[in-house]
């Protein structure tokens, strides 16, 4: 949640200073002793300042979450190779096991205990 909070301080704190700044410029409209014509250069002026800011920091903002986007990427691949690798071990393992407690018939072994089951199930039935 931590690494929630800082990039909503940094928006809370860009609104803030947006908001100022479009109070400041209607303050200096309202009460500037310049001509209409003028008044409007210098308003679209600093707004145009503002405008080219946003754009640099929206551009910031893009390239720090591309850059956040492909370290999760990198990390995320690393661990689904690991885990993939260990996935290959125990599958080895596994037909090693199956492998060593095969009969040469094909039937796994069970030490005779299921063979036992079946020779009861079978007089059970005959009788």
């Amino acid at each position: 949640m931590e690494g929630n909070q800082q990039p909503r301080k940094k928006a809370s704190a860009f609104k803030a200073f947006a908001f100022g700044a479009t109070a400041a410029a209607a303050i200096a409209l309202l009460t500037a002793p310049a001509s209409g014509k003028m008044t409007r250069k210098r308003v679209s002026s600093k707004l145009r300042k503002i405008g080219r800011a946003m754009g640099k920091n929206v551009m910031k903002v893009e390239h720090k979450a591309e850059r956040q986007l492909g370290k999760l990427q990198r990390s995320t691949t690393r661990q689904v190779r690991k885990t993939s690798k260990a996935a290959s071990k125990q599958v080895v393992q596994a037909r090693k096991w199956v492998t060593a407690h095969m009969h040469t018939n094909g039937h796994a072994s069970t030490n005779g205990h299921a063979k036992s089951k079946v020779r009861k199930t079978r007089r059970t039935a005959r009788s």
